[in-house]
């Protein structure tokens, strides 16, 4: 599903009205009507609920407006708090006001501090309040009096339901720059909107709801949106598919240079989550030293000591063996855990510069390369780069904050520096690729944020590689099928007590989940 900035959609309204000719009041009547049958299927008989709808001037408070008139014809008692003169409500708006208030809806002007005495008083009325006060033109902070409303609404404990976008949010970014709505549902109109999905703005829409308006699909098509929300059927076709006649070198080889003294568990994860993908071989490179524990505790993953320095780290000595592992591999996986050793420093180094195959770069591959990324910038190879926002920062140079605020811009701008794809690992995930296509990633959980997380999606996605999906498509299936076993990892564990193991072991069930086989 395409998701849409706010200029975005802005322009596809325009184009809407101007060359499709569709009439903008029909355009609010479709929003009308389909927030209303959502308020139905979510609650049935509103009948006996009283209905508070807030409204601004804007477009979003005629969506309310309209909502309105709808309510009353199905018996629900509902009210409008306006934020405006009534008189000063101009085009579309005006008119539903008109026939709102000619249909018997009474409708309250909230003007001045004094007139709060009466918002308050129809907020402990109310069993249920639509938030129409700011839409997706509203981008500067909530001040004054309507500052003062939305802390009431929050205030009042009521659930709420928000038109198009939390009033108060950054429909681009998802940041809160004032008082901003707290919702319980977001109806948002056409299509999503960034600021749904990144942090706060997700806490503040909660659960979203996409209306349809009756946009022709040309219209969408012609604005050329590079954003989409991962759906579950398009990641379902991702899937490989595996023969009956088919043997473990079908499914490709995974190499992980991985680990280094107390960071096995890194190096473990990786190579079983390869395996748990569905890949046939993962060879495991491992300073020597701690080969045997590893082989011990890795019964299905083939374990190569390497040279290693005398921190336990692997050592340039390791760089032959390393391309003579790469003549059998078909994927290379490369950081979890190999430490910022200077020495190990070159050997990433040398490895990337040098490297032909498919290749993941992580964790400390991606650390080791941040003193200088010139090894990422060679182009014409087939890269993926998973940084968290702090890897992230430090191979940008950019404050982690930046790049936390401008997600899909610094994603973006990775993908194109470094001729990769990148997998910017945050709430929530997202992926770019060089041309600028960018996705979000719906699944997942607080419990994901634990130590080896990170480790366990390196693997799936080279697993994924290796069994012939494209940079992309791996990264695409490999985040959606990580965050998605989270969530059924959380079921039984909570999101307290969830650990990398149990994201691991929720793989073949999440693969299972998207086949529909349950």
């Amino acid at each position: 599903m395409k998701v849409a900035t706010p200029k975005e959609m802005a322009n596809i309204d325009r184009r809407t009205i101007e060359d499709f000719g569709l009439p903008s009041i029909v355009l609010m009547e479709n929003a009308a009507r389909g927030i209303f049958d959502l308020l139905q299927n979510r609650m049935g008989d509103l009948s006996h609920l009283q209905t508070l709808i807030v409204c601004g001037k804007g477009n979003n408070g005629g969506d309310g407006i309209a909502l309105a008139r709808h309510l009353l014809n199905a018996g629900v008692s509902v009210k409008i708090d306006l934020l405006c003169r009534k008189r000063d409500l101009r085009g579309d708006p005006k008119i539903n006001l008109k026939v709102a208030r000619a249909s018997g809806v009474e409708v309250v002007e909230i003007l001045e501090k004094r007139d709060l005495k009466k918002l308050k008083q129809d907020l402990e009325g109310a069993d249920i309040l639509v938030d129409g006060i700011f839409g997706t033109g509203f981008l500067e902070s909530a001040s004054g009096l309507v500052a003062q409303v939305i802390d009431l609404i929050n205030e009042s404990g009521l659930p709420v339901l928000s038109i198009d976008l939390p009033s108060g949010l950054n429909g681009e970014t998802g940041i809160l720059s004032g008082p901003c709505v707290r919702a319980e549902l977001t109806a948002t109109l056409g299509l999503p909107k960034p600021g749904l999905f990144f942090s706060p703005g997700r806490e503040q829409a909660k659960k979203v709801e996409v209306i349809n308006i009756g946009l022709p699909q040309k219209a969408i098509d012609q604005e050329e949106i590079h954003l989409s929300l991962m759906e579950e059927e398009e990641v379902k076709a991702l899937l490989p598919r595996r023969s009956s006649d088919s043997h473990k070198g079908t499914f490709g080889t995974v190499l992980c240079l991985a680990g280094s003294v107390g960071m096995t568990g890194a190096a473990a994860l990786t190579a079983l989550s390869a395996l748990r993908s569905g890949c046939g071989i993962v060879t495991l490179g491992i300073p020597e030293s701690l080969n045997d524990s590893l082989e011990e505790k890795l019964t299905e993953v083939i374990t190569k000591p390497l040279p290693e320095t005398a921190e336990r780290t692997l050592a340039l000595e390791a760089i032959e063996e390393i391309f003579a592992l790469l003549k059998r591999a078909d994927v290379l996986a490369l950081g979890p855990g190999l430490s910022t050793h200077q020495e190990t420093r070159d050997v990433v180094r040398r490895v990337v510069e040098r490297v032909t195959i498919p290749t993941l770069i992580d964790a400390d591959g991606l650390n080791n390369l941040s003193f200088d990324p010139t090894p990422l910038k060679i182009p014409n190879r087939t890269l993926i780069l998973t940084p968290h926002p702090g890897e992230m920062s430090r191979l940008l140079g950019l404050p982690v904050e930046e790049v936390k605020r401008n997600r899909m811009e610094v994603v973006r701008k990775a993908a194109k520096e470094f001729h990769a794809v990148v997998v910017l690992k945050d709430s929530p995930t997202v992926i770019a690729d060089s041309s600028g296509e960018g996705f979000i990633n719906p699944t997942g959980n607080s419990g994901l944020a634990t130590a080896g997380s990170g480790d366990v999606l390196t693997g799936m996605i080279a697993g994924f590689l290796a069994q012939g999906l494209s940079p992309l498509n791996a990264s695409r299936l490999g985040v959606y099928l990580h965050g998605l076993a989270g969530d059924i990892a959380v079921r039984e564990k909570t999101e307290h007590g969830l650990i990398a193991s149990d994201i691991l072991d929720a793989i073949p069930q999440a693969i299972q989940e998207i086949q529909n086989e349950k």
